[in-house]
């Protein structure tokens, strides 16, 4: 809310009341776009990447069956998460797959990802992050998995100096790399709680003088397997208060 050009200090709620008024007064409202729904078919890919691009635009994509990428033309690509964004399912579960074209998000700006399945995600050559590349922050909630995805280093997941947050009964499973951290890489902060699952086919790679944060009670055993850089005494693999 702004009132003669000046914002209304503390003022976000739907309504707002002006008192003592003895003259004209300019009111001006900005709205936060709300949710942009999209359900797959002809496009869809495309679709879902031009929205996702914008540096304005609806605080939650909810998605319902599956998004694929096919070879039409711009119906594939990585996605580059350009503002804070929620992507959730509209039922119980959703995916998102991108049939070995391509990685399937740079997550630069924070990306909440809610009971929605990241598939067949791929990097070729040195590249790295194949379900996602992380600068930013990256919450898997719900059931949310990344699944079938491959790169030289991070198959799944590669944390860049970003955060990535797993949660609930997030999961990464069967994702491959030529390199290091067919799981997660982790140049970065990985926090694990509750039933997070790293699949024991898939690893952890700490680079130097990283570690997981165990942020809650982890209930599956194993969590998570782990590749540090080096095995020397007195090597820190786990931190946090549920450690």
């Amino acid at each position: 809310w702004k009132v003669d050009g000046s914002t209304v200090s503390s003022q976000t709620g739907t309504t707002y009341t002006l008192s003592n008024v003895t003259g004209p007064k300019t009111v001006t409202v900005k709205f936060k776009p709300g949710v942009f729904d999209l359900a797959g078919g002809p496009n869809a890919w495309k679709r879902l990447k031009e929205e996702v691009e914008k540096t304005e635009g609806a605080h939650t994509i909810t998605i319902s069956g599956e998004i694929m990428a096919t070879n039409d033309q711009g119906n594939n690509g990585k996605i580059t998460i350009r503002r804070d964004l929620i992507i959730k399912s509209s039922g119980s579960s959703a995916s998102l797959n991108a049939s070995n074209l391509s990685g399937i998000f740079d997550v630069n700006n924070k990306l909440t990802l809610e009971n929605i399945t990241l598939k067949n995600g791929k990097e070729t050559g040195n590249r790295t992050g194949a379900g996602a590349y992380v600068t930013s922050t990256l919450i898997m909630k719900g059931s949310s998995a990344i699944t079938n995805c491959s790169a030289h280093k991070g198959g799944g997941v590669y944390v860049n100096n970003g955060t990535l947050i797993m949660q609930d009964s997030s999961a990464i499973s069967s994702c491959t790399a030529a390199g290091k951290g067919s799981g997660v890489y982790v140049s970065g902060t990985f926090k694990m709680s509750g039933s997070a699952l790293v699949d024991q086919n898939n690893d952890v790679y700490l680079e130097s003088g990283k570690s997981i944060d165990v942020t809650g009670t982890l209930t599956n055993t194993p969590a998570a397997r782990i590749t540090p850089d080096s095995y020397t005494d007195g090597r820190v693999l786990a931190t946090g208060a549920a450690e």
